[in-house]
């Protein structure tokens, strides 16, 4: 269920830009270390969707810039 739940979520949010949304909600309704890993997971993931995917890098931009707490 988790590893499905994630690549679902993580392909919607970069080939939809109006998915991001769901990664706004995924804050309340799972947990911020569920939002981090689907961060990294999706960061791991970028050089294989770059290529498929037009504006993909504006799209992890405000992934990250939404997503990612910065210290």
């Amino acid at each position: 269920m988790w590893k499905q739940t994630e690549k679902t979520t993580i392909l919607l949010a970069v080939a939809y830009p109006a998915t991001l949304q769901l990664f706004q909600s995924c804050r309340y309704v799972f947990s911020p270390l569920y939002c981090s890993l689907a961060v990294t997971k999706l960061m791991e993931l970028s050089p294989c969707l770059n290529v498929h995917l037009q504006n993909f890098d504006i799209h992890y931009a405000l992934l990250l810039d939404r997503f990612c707490d910065r210290q």
